[in-house]
């Protein structure tokens, strides 16, 4: 069975619960910022990538895939907003458990860390990172 990119499965997940994480005017995007018609990056987006694997304890049943997820604001928009956006994410995935998303069972997501604050970017957005590593499908 092909499996599909984690980031394309997470972003479908987020996207799926849009209306209840209040990010039905913000773009979700995997692989990179998505950019506007002029070609600048786009304000206020969610982007999921997926990072690496990690060794699973029960190797031949599950895949261990680890991604991360980023939100970035508005240039005019405070941290606490960007923040609790981003918080807001976090619990979600604390409390999705199991899903089938694209065909593929995810058993459960756990985080590696936690919310981390990335400052920044060079155009003045503030940039909130999250990493969780998941079971899915048998390989």
């Amino acid at each position: 069975m092909s499996l599909n990119a984690v980031s394309e499965d997470i972003r479908q997940l987020l996207d799926d619960n849009s209306v209840a994480l209040g990010l039905t005017s913000i773009p979700i995007t995997s692989f990179q910022w998505k950019a506007g018609n002029d070609g600048n990056e786009v304000n206020n987006q969610v982007l999921v990538l997926d990072t690496d694997a990690i060794d699973a304890l029960v190797k031949d049943e599950y895949e261990n895939p680890v991604f991360n997820i980023r939100v970035r604001g508005d240039t005019q928009e405070g941290v606490k907003s960007v923040h609790d956006r981003a918080r807001g994410i976090y619990e979600f995935m604390l409390q999705e458990v199991r899903k089938t998303i694209n065909g593929s069972e995810y058993v459960e997501y756990a985080p590696l860390g936690g919310l981390l604050p990335e400052g920044k970017d060079e155009s003045n957005r503030f940039i909130y990172s999250m990493n969780f590593f998941t079971y899915r499908d048998p390989i």
